[in-house]
């Protein structure tokens, strides 16, 4: 596998003064470079999963500002900016820029 570039990706979600996420898939490996401008809830979106989230797992860097998980086990977390990993089983409710 070569380097993953967002150039190279395609468009997933896009809202302008809200959020941009693109998505390039490499293997078993799918990459997704994200961009959020406001407070953004994505619960919905996973209604009707087991849990109502997400049952992938996820790993990634959070660039600037936070990241916020509902956890299936138990309360959110929240994520600074700094490498981070949110595993099975969550729902992201809400991300903000680091000006949000």
């Amino acid at each position: 596998m070569g380097a993953l570039r967002r150039s190279d990706s395609k468009v997933t979600f896009q809202q302008e003064g809200v959020a941009e996420f693109r998505r390039i898939e490499s293997g078993d490996l799918t990459v997704e470079f994200g961009r959020v401008d406001a407070p953004v809830d994505f619960t919905r979106y996973f209604r009707g999963l087991p849990d109502d989230m997400c049952q992938c797992r996820h790993q990634g860097y959070v660039v600037r500002g936070r990241h916020t998980s509902k956890q299936r086990t138990g309360p959110s977390t929240s994520m600074p900016a700094r490498p981070s990993t949110s595993l099975r089983g969550t729902s992201p409710c809400h991300s903000r820029a680091a000006n949000g």
